[in-house]
């Protein structure tokens, strides 16, 4: 059984380009860095993680359990925006997993870039508190949960982004992704 897929109309991402870049994103905990690495692995593309280009400031903010404002993210969005232009450039596909909370994140991380599509990754509260709790040596502790959901902007009908209820299994929800995405799936090797 594949994860449900969360009812959207079909999207239209417009102009057909060489490569693709799937941000996958989600509050912390919701399994962005382990479906991201799955499905780049399984189409044999390159995996970024966003934690990978906040500046050592924001880290220690994160650390100490202090909750990042928007002019933090600023630069570190700016930081993955580069990121990204320079992979397009090479024709390079990808998977990046990145938070993604709000609306005008995920605007500005799509906006000129018709290579990016992206996936929510979306949970109950229960299951994401228990996989956090469960998590161990990563700087995003489990009591900021509760100012990530409040933080969310869950994508809108409007917005082009495929939402897959995590409440399955990795690999199922790797296949729902690659089902709505419509990406070949790979040859064994």
């Amino acid at each position: 059984m594949l994860a449900p897929l969360l009812a959207r109309p079909p999207i239209d991402y417009g102009e057909a380009v060489d490569d693709m870049a799937v941000i996958v994103t989600g509050v912390s905990g919701s399994g962005k860095t382990t479906i991201g690495k799955l499905l780049a692995a399984r189409m044999g593309w390159r995996f970024g993680d966003a934690d990978d280009f906040h500046s050592p400031e924001n880290i220690a903010k994160l650390s100490h359990g202090h909750p990042l404002t928007d002019e933090d993210r600023d630069p570190w969005l700016d930081a993955i925006g580069d990121w990204l232009d320079a992979r397009h450039s090479e024709d390079v596909s990808l998977v990046l997993a990145c938070s993604g909370l709000k609306r005008k994140y995920r605007e500005r991380l799509r906006a000129g870039r018709p290579q990016v599509r992206l996936v929510y990754l979306h949970g109950s509260r229960q299951v994401i508190a228990t996989r956090l709790a469960q998590r161990h040596g990563h700087y995003m502790k489990a009591h900021m949960l509760e100012g990530q959901i409040a933080d969310l902007e869950e994508p809108g009908p409007d917005e082009p982004v495929v939402t897959v209820d995590v409440a399955t299994t990795p690999q199922q929800i790797v296949a729902e992704i690659q089902t709505a995405l419509d990406l070949p799936t790979p040859p064994a090797p």
